[in-house]
């Protein structure tokens, strides 16, 4: 474990990370990142989709979610964490692409690809900034990075990063509690569950942004696998700035790192 430095403040590489992942975190979204790629108003496209299909959308979404979590993380074997993710991108793409072809009626067998890919590629981050995928505690952080997204939708509920993490440590801890004699290797959704349940609420709308960005036909021309592949670095910068958190905390101290987040 890294030792808290004898300092006040963040070092200039520091304050530069810290900036990158304070953007990532609260500023970025999904439908951004669309807009960005796309050159066209996707905040503005979405919100013309009428409330009968959104409600369909993402009631067809949220049937899936707690489901793919859960495949999800059953299968974050640490033997398949890699350092090197462009085959899961491409796989993920492909994945799109299906999804591309034959509508929203794929999402049983693309969603869990996708979510399951995902997951592995914040794990590979996570260990890149020095998190030990053997300890419960760095591989709850995974899961909750599905928790960070940010809605397209002008939710008041929507919480800041330090809010959001501080509900799912307090869901964390309890994991930890019930798992303190038990081996790693025996984690599984169901120990989790309340975080998955949290996490599925978030992952669901974001989820749902994303089938509806790829059916609006304007934008059909980029198709399902692009969609999916900024879906997943969108997910990926998330887990970037969330673990460069984790990472300055272990350096500085939770509580400066706070205290700089939000100069």
């Amino acid at each position: 474990m890294i030792e808290i430095a004898n300092r006040e403040r963040l070092s200039s590489e520091h304050n530069r990370a810290l900036e990158n992942a304070v953007y990532a975190l609260e500023k970025n979204s999904l439908v951004g990142n669309i807009t960005e790629f796309t050159s066209k108003s996707v905040e503005e496209l979405l919100l013309k989709v009428p409330k009968p299909i959104r409600k369909q959308v993402e009631n067809s979404v949220e049937r899936l979610t707690f489901k793919c979590l859960d495949l999800a993380i059953n299968s974050l074997d640490l033997k398949t964490v890699s350092n090197h993710q462009k085959f899961d991108t491409l796989y993920t793409g492909i994945a799109g692409g299906l999804g591309g072809i034959f509508g929203i009626g794929s999402l049983p067998i693309e969603l869990p690809v996708t979510t399951t890919l995902l997951l592995r590629s914040i794990a590979a981050i996570a260990r890149n900034q020095g998190e030990d995928l053997s300890q419960l505690n760095s591989r709850l952080a995974c899961v909750e990075v599905f928790a960070l997204s940010r809605s397209v939708k002008k939710d008041p509920s929507t919480l800041s990063y330090y809010a959001s993490r501080a509900m799912l440590s307090k869901l964390s801890n309890d994991a930890i509690h019930v798992m303190s004699e038990r081996s790693i290797a025996e984690v599984s959704g169901a120990a989790m569950g309340s975080i998955a349940a949290q996490t599925a609420i978030k992952y669901t709308i974001i989820v749902s942004e994303k089938v509806l960005a790829g059916a609006i036909p304007i934008l059909g021309a980029i198709g399902g696998a692009t969609v999916n592949i900024i879906f997943l670095n969108y997910f990926k910068n998330l887990a970037h700035g969330h673990f460069t958190i984790r990472k300055l905390e272990r350096i500085y101290g939770a509580e400066e790192v706070k205290s700089e987040f939000y100069l």
